[in-house]
Protein backbone atom coordinates (compact mmCIF):
# COMPACT_ATOMS: atom_id res chain seq x y z
CA UNK A 1 0.00 0.00 0.00
CA UNK A 2 1.22 3.47 -0.86
CA UNK A 3 2.31 5.80 1.91
CA UNK A 4 -0.32 8.12 3.43
CA UNK A 5 -3.37 6.18 2.14
CA UNK A 6 -5.94 5.00 4.71
CA UNK A 7 -8.27 2.09 4.03
CA UNK A 8 -11.91 2.97 4.72
CA UNK A 9 -14.61 0.62 6.11
CA UNK A 10 -16.06 0.06 2.60
CA UNK A 11 -12.69 -1.05 1.14
CA UNK A 12 -11.97 2.24 -0.63
CA UNK A 13 -8.88 4.30 0.13
CA UNK A 14 -8.55 7.87 1.45
CA UNK A 15 -5.67 10.27 0.85
CA UNK A 16 -5.51 13.57 2.71
CA UNK A 17 -3.81 15.32 -0.21
CA UNK A 18 -2.59 18.43 1.59
CA UNK A 19 0.80 20.11 1.22
CA UNK A 20 2.92 22.51 -0.79
CA UNK A 21 2.32 21.07 -4.28
CA UNK A 22 -0.81 19.07 -3.47
CA UNK A 23 -4.52 19.50 -4.29
CA UNK A 24 -5.71 20.29 -0.74
CA UNK A 25 -8.54 17.79 -1.28
CA UNK A 26 -9.56 14.56 0.36
CA UNK A 27 -9.12 11.98 -2.40
CA UNK A 28 -11.13 8.75 -2.33
CA UNK A 29 -10.22 5.90 -4.67
CA UNK A 30 -10.72 2.16 -5.23
CA UNK A 31 -6.90 1.81 -5.27
CA UNK A 32 -4.27 3.61 -3.19
CA UNK A 33 -3.11 5.68 -6.17
CA UNK A 34 -4.02 8.59 -8.43
CA UNK A 35 -3.49 7.92 -12.13
CA UNK A 36 -3.65 11.23 -13.96
CA UNK A 37 -4.19 10.99 -17.73
CA UNK A 38 -2.66 13.44 -20.21
CA UNK A 39 -5.05 15.72 -22.12
CA UNK A 40 -4.60 18.56 -24.60
CA UNK A 41 -5.44 22.15 -23.55
CA UNK A 42 -7.44 22.45 -26.79
CA UNK A 43 -10.00 20.00 -25.32
CA UNK A 44 -10.97 22.88 -23.02
CA UNK A 45 -10.60 25.66 -25.63
CA UNK A 46 -7.31 26.78 -24.04
CA UNK A 47 -4.13 27.62 -25.93
CA UNK A 48 -1.57 26.70 -23.22
CA UNK A 49 -0.94 24.20 -20.47
CA UNK A 50 0.60 20.86 -19.56
CA UNK A 51 -2.65 19.25 -18.47
CA UNK A 52 -3.50 15.96 -16.84
CA UNK A 53 -6.83 14.90 -15.36
CA UNK A 54 -8.73 12.30 -13.39
CA UNK A 55 -12.50 11.75 -13.57
CA UNK A 56 -14.74 11.50 -10.52
CA UNK A 57 -17.21 13.30 -8.29
CA UNK A 58 -16.50 16.43 -6.28
CA UNK A 59 -18.40 16.93 -3.01
CA UNK A 60 -18.19 18.62 0.38
CA UNK A 61 -18.11 16.27 3.39
CA UNK A 62 -20.45 16.60 6.38
CA UNK A 63 -17.59 18.30 8.24
CA UNK A 64 -17.09 20.83 5.41
CA UNK A 65 -13.96 19.41 3.74
CA UNK A 66 -13.60 19.47 -0.05
CA UNK A 67 -13.37 15.93 -1.42
CA UNK A 68 -12.98 14.18 -4.76
CA UNK A 69 -14.01 10.56 -5.31
CA UNK A 70 -12.24 8.99 -8.31
CA UNK A 71 -14.73 7.04 -10.44
CA UNK A 72 -15.12 6.29 -14.15
CA UNK A 73 -18.74 7.44 -14.29
CA UNK A 74 -18.05 10.68 -12.42
CA UNK A 75 -19.54 13.98 -13.53
CA UNK A 76 -16.46 16.07 -12.72
CA UNK A 77 -12.82 16.39 -13.77
CA UNK A 78 -9.94 17.15 -11.44
CA UNK A 79 -7.47 18.87 -13.81
CA UNK A 80 -3.83 19.60 -13.01
CA UNK A 81 -1.63 22.04 -14.94
CA UNK A 82 2.12 21.52 -14.41
CA UNK A 83 3.92 24.83 -15.01
CA UNK A 84 7.24 26.58 -14.55
CA UNK A 85 10.81 25.45 -14.09
CA UNK A 86 14.19 26.77 -15.12
CA UNK A 87 13.70 26.62 -18.89
CA UNK A 88 9.94 27.13 -19.11
CA UNK A 89 8.42 30.61 -19.35
CA UNK A 90 4.81 29.38 -18.95
CA UNK A 91 3.54 30.23 -15.45
CA UNK A 92 0.06 28.69 -15.44
CA UNK A 93 -3.21 30.50 -14.72
CA UNK A 94 -4.97 29.27 -17.89
CA UNK A 95 -7.12 26.68 -16.04
CA UNK A 96 -8.72 29.46 -14.00
CA UNK A 97 -10.35 30.77 -17.21
CA UNK A 98 -12.60 27.69 -17.46
CA UNK A 99 -16.32 28.09 -16.80
CA UNK A 100 -18.20 26.48 -13.89
CA UNK A 101 -15.18 25.98 -11.60
CA UNK A 102 -16.24 24.11 -8.46
CA UNK A 103 -12.81 24.14 -6.78
CA UNK A 104 -9.47 25.77 -7.57
CA UNK A 105 -6.01 25.86 -6.04
CA UNK A 106 -2.65 27.30 -7.06
CA UNK A 107 0.17 25.28 -5.49
CA UNK A 108 3.48 27.02 -6.20
CA UNK A 109 7.05 27.18 -4.95
CA UNK A 110 7.98 29.97 -2.57
CA UNK A 111 9.38 32.05 -5.44
CA UNK A 112 6.42 31.17 -7.69
CA UNK A 113 8.81 29.76 -10.32
CA UNK A 114 7.13 26.37 -10.56
CA UNK A 115 4.04 24.57 -9.39
CA UNK A 116 0.63 23.21 -10.22
CA UNK A 117 -2.78 24.73 -10.79
CA UNK A 118 -5.71 22.50 -9.87
CA UNK A 119 -9.38 22.91 -10.76
CA UNK A 120 -12.48 20.76 -10.51
CA UNK A 121 -15.05 21.37 -13.25
CA UNK A 122 -18.07 19.52 -14.62
CA UNK A 123 -17.31 17.22 -17.56
CA UNK A 124 -17.62 19.25 -20.79
CA UNK A 125 -16.50 22.60 -19.31
CA UNK A 126 -14.57 24.87 -21.64
CA UNK A 127 -13.17 28.36 -21.77
CA UNK A 128 -15.88 30.47 -23.34
CA UNK A 129 -14.94 33.64 -25.14
CA UNK A 130 -17.27 35.86 -27.10
CA UNK A 131 -16.60 38.61 -29.61
CA UNK A 132 -17.45 41.17 -26.91
CA UNK A 133 -14.46 39.88 -24.88
CA UNK A 134 -11.98 40.74 -27.64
Amino acid sequence: MRKNWIELNDGKFLLKDFGKYRTDLLIISDKPEINYEKISPQEFNLDKGDLTFVKGTFFVTKKGANAFKIEEEGKHLLIRDDWGGAFNTYRGWSLFELENILFKRRASSNGCGMGYDYVVVPVGSKYGVSIEDL
